[in-house]
Parts: structure tokens; sequence; C-alpha cells
């Protein structure tokens, strides 16, 4: 056995589920919702207090201020994710661009585009539990390395769990791998059982895989993409999403075969 394989083995048999994403340091519940207690009780209580009109927007501010630190430092572990690995830099903002665009043709409000929009940055965080020997394996992986890669929604769940105000986000990410016709992961969920967002979310992410260089191969051309999204319509990818996708592909002309 050659070096190689032998890493890989190593790293198979020594793999286990994390364990230890629970106590990743995010805002419990409590922070946000003491905050909007602050804001009810200022908006509900009687005045007579000097700034006391000031509560709610403060607190509003401050639970603003804890979420947005949050998905910074959120991002920033998944850019060290991305970071592992050169082919996928800049992965999850390509598509989270990508779903946006979707999302609009879709006719998605505003409120759903966002929550798509923050799902799709954070969709391959589960991926810093993967050992890098997986990730970045210039060829196919075997059954028992891909059984390992299809851990990673479960674990993004285990680490973002934390926060609250992820609640729209989270059945996004964690079923972004399901397909339509119920042989995706990790629960096998088929059709409308799947998340419409988390429907737009594959399509995004499978689009911006096929026409980037990846370890194991080299970028699709756009035809090439659009006819694997004809293909895949109605078994990965749900078709309406599938067809919307193709019809955008085929009015960006900045997006170069070859």
């Amino acid at each position: 056995m050659g070096q190689i394989e032998q890493n890989e083995t190593a790293a198979i048999s020594e793999y286990q589920p994390a364990r230890t994403w629970t106590s990743f340091p995010a805002p419990q519940s409590s922070d946000f919702d003491r905050a909007r207690d602050r804001s009810r009780q200022g908006q509900g209580s009687a005045s007579g207090r000097a700034g006391q009109d000031d509560e709610p927007e403060i607190a509003e501010r401050v639970a603003t201020t804890l979420r947005q630190t949050y998905l910074e430092t959120t991002r920033a572990l998944v850019a060290t994710v991305e970071a592992r690995d050169p082919f996928t830099q800049r992965h999850s903002r390509t598509v989270s661009l990508y779903c946006e665009v979707i999302a609009s043709r879709l006719g998605l409000s505003a409120e759903r585009m966002e929550s798509l929009r923050t799902a799709a940055l954070l969709h391959d965080i589960g991926k810093i539990g993967i050992p890098d020997v997986i990730l970045q394996k210039p060829g196919p992986l075997s059954d028992e390395e891909f059984e390992i890669v299809k851990r990673h929604p479960g674990i993004a769940i285990e680490i973002l769990g934390h926060a609250s105000f992820l609640s729209a986000e989270l059945p996004i990410i964690l079923h972004h791998h399901e397909s339509f016709d119920g042989s995706g992961y990790p629960y096998g969920l088929a059709g409308d059982e799947i998340p419409f967002e988390s429907r737009v979310l594959a399509v995004a992410d499978a689009v911006d895989t096929m026409l980037s260089p990846r370890s194991y191969k080299r970028p699709y051309t756009r035809t090439h993409v659009q006819e694997e999204l004809t293909t895949g319509a109605g078994s990965q990818f749900d078709p309406e999403v599938a067809r919307v996708a193709h019809e955008w592909l085929g009015s960006m002309p900045r997006i170069a075969d070859g």
C-alpha cells in the first residue's frame, strides 16, 4: 500500500463524528432574547425616565450587533474551510450570488431571499469536520469516504444550532444535498418534502461546482452545465429550479465556454 493510501486509511479509521461542535463559541438564544425583552419592555412601560424612549432602538442595535458578530465569525470559519482547498476558495460567496439570481427569477420574497443568501454563505461550514485527505483527494471518493463527506450537513447544524436567529437558515443548510427523487442525503427527502430554498441552493451549488475546476476535474463549459441541469431535472434537481438556472446561464454571455 502506498503512502497516500495509508494516509487515507488512517484518516478514515480515526475519523469520528464531531462531538465538540456544540462547544462552538456562539451567542446563546438568551443573549438575543434578553435584547428583545428589553426592547419590548421599553416599548410597553410608561415613560418617565430620561432616555427611556431610546431603549428599544439600543436593544435592537445590540441584537443586530450580536448577530453580525456571530455571522462574521462563522464566515471566517467558512473561509478557513475553503482555504484548505485552493479549488474551493470563494465557493460559498459565488453560490450565494447564484442563489440570489435564481431566487429572484423564481419570485422569492425579500425575506426568504435573505435567509437563502445567508444559508448559502454557511452551507459548507460542516466540512471543517471532514479530513483534508478526503476533501482534497484528486480522484473519486470511495464509498467509505463518501459516507464521511455526507456527514457535513449534520456537522453544520451542530455548529450553527446555537444561534436562534438562524432558525430559518438551518433547514436550508441541512437539506441542500437532498435530491428531488429522494436519492440524496441526509434523510432521503423527495419533492416538496425538501425546503424550496434547499432546492435552489442545491442547483446553485452544483452550477458553481461544475463551472469551477476541482482537484478531480476540469471546469465544465456553460453548455455542458446546461446539459447536466436538463439531465438532472426531476432526479437530482427540482425541475422548475433547474429550468430557471438553465435559462439564466443561457442569458449570461460573460460566463465563457472553454
